[in-house]
Formats: C-alpha cells, sequence, structure tokens
C-alpha cells in the first residue's frame, strides 16, 4: 500500500515544504534617496539587502517551526500506510498546520511592510508553492478515502 497515489502526493507536499527554505515568500522593496532596500522573508530567515548587499539576516522561528513539523508529519503519514484512519486525521492536521503557516507568513509579511513604511509586499513563488502544498494534502485525503472505501467494499463481498 505503500505504492499508492496518495504517498506520491505527500511526498510532492515535502519537497514543497523543502523548497521553501530555498525560495522566498514574500519581499518588501523601499527605495530611498541614496539607499535602496529590498526585505525578503523566507521561512527560516528576514534577510535585509542594502544596495544589493546583504545587510542583516534575522531568523524567524514561527514559520521555521511550522514547516519542520509539516516535513515531519507528512513522513510520519507516508510510513502509516496500514492505518488508513490515522493517515486520514494527520492529513487533516497537515492542512490546519499548511493554513497556520500561511496565516504566519501573511502575517510577517505584514510586519515587514509595516516596517518599511507601508510600503506595498510582493508575494514570491514560496506564497504559492504553500497553496500548492494544501492541494497536495486534499488529493492525498481523497486517495486514502478511496483506498478505505475500496476496502470496505471489498470486505463486504466476503
Amino acid at each position: 500500500m505503500i505504492q499508492r497515489i496518495q504517498t506520491v502526493y505527500l511526498l510532492a507536499l515535502i519537497v514543497c515544504a523543502v523548497c521553501l527554505f530555498f525560495i522566498p515568500i514574500s519581499s518588501v522593496s523601499s527605495a530611498g534617496a541614496a539607499v535602496n532596500r529590498v526585505s525578503v522573508l523566507h521561512v527560516n530567515s528576514v534577510k535585509v539587502f542594502e544596495n544589493n548587499e546583504a545587510h542583516v539576516t534575522t531568523p524567524v522561528y514561527d514559520l521555521l517551526v511550522v514547516n519542520v513539523a509539516i516535513i515531519l508529519l507528512a513522513a510520519l503519514t507516508i510510513v502509516l500506510f496500514k492505518k488508513r484512519k490515522l493517515q486520514l486525521m494527520l492529513c487533516r492536521l497537515l492542512m490546519v498546520m499548511i493554513i497556520v503557516l500561511v496565516l504566519l507568513a501573511f502575517r510577517n509579511t505584514d510586519a515587514l511592510s509595516a516596517d518599511e513604511g507601508g510600503v506595498k509586499a510582493i508575494y514570491q513563488a514560496g506564497a504559492y508553492m504553500v497553496v500548492v502544498s494544501l492541494l497536495f494534502v486534499y488529493l492525498a485525503m481523497r486517495g486514502i478515502k478511496n483506498d478505505e472505501d475500496f476496502i470496505r467494499s471489498s470486505e463486504r463481498l466476503r
């Protein structure tokens, strides 16, 4: 049962979550008279660039903890392929955690925007990867539910 389609979806979720370490979620740029400043939000840090030079890197622990928890929980869900009801419950928990990650990313982006004087934030590819992760969890839940329905119908035939 580990070779089922939900395993592929959960592996894709893990790949998306790992890619968030390398792809920015959002950026806020402000151009002053002498200084061009860009703040880039990653899942583990906020990097501030002034005149195209890395100036300050500030760790972001809330996004980091939630993202690592998503990776670990998705891996655990793959391993528990024999317990479909538990897999469904863990997938629901994964959905909640991804929604929390989205809300934390929006909150941190708004904080960056407020720090720069209300400049509008630009959402990068990382923000969209989080939404795609929600899709992968939903598809994994459908696969698990289809397996559960198939097992129940085959038991009725006995």
